[in-house]
């Protein structure tokens, strides 16, 4: 199914737990086989999941259960949207991944809205639309794509929580 067509009807599909499906993105900025390296390790079911770069174009194929295709189908198209950046998993401890996800989303969109003062010392986030943040599949973890400067202060936000 095109990726198109799974993203148009991504409600549909997030209700659809049981049905498998498959799509290929297309990637124009990121290289399919750096993000393979990168979101492998999160297909783990061999049966019902797989993820593989396109050797005939730069796009990445998806196969999975219909909620987790689309979250990943997403997550994707806005990375490429986004350009260059790198993969940093997160372990939540205690503290549950979903409030976490939450946590870093409300923060960047203070940062965004100029309502969060930065400490002079620590990178600047200066804009949601650069960072990615969702739950790491079956962990106690959250999945965040960013530049470097964003990700060490992301980690400095999740450790004030702790």
């Amino acid at each position: 199914m095109p990726a198109a067509e799974v993203l148009a009807q991504a409600d549909t599909w997030r209700r659809r737990p049981g049905q498998v499906i498959m799509t290929a993105v297309a990637l124009d900025h990121l290289d399919a086989r750096q993000m393979f390296t990168s979101l492998r390790q999160y297909f783990t079911d061999q049966i019902t999941e797989s993820i593989a770069p396109s050797d005939s174009s730069n796009s990445m194929v998806i196969t999975a259960p219909a909620p987790k295709l689309v979250e990943f189908a997403t997550l994707l198209r806005e990375l490429d949207r986004q350009g260059a950046g790198a993969f940093r998993r997160f372990e939540t401890g205690e503290f549950p991944p979903s409030q976490a996800v939450a946590m870093v989303r409300s923060y960047l969109d203070q940062l965004e809205g100029g309502d969060v003062e930065e400490p002079k010392r620590a990178p600047s986030l200066d804009c949601r639309d650069r960072v990615a943040v969702m739950l790491a599949p079956n962990e106690n973890a959250i999945l965040v794509y960013a530049v470097t400067s964003a990700l060490d202060r992301i980690a400095e936000l999740l450790l004030q929580t702790r």
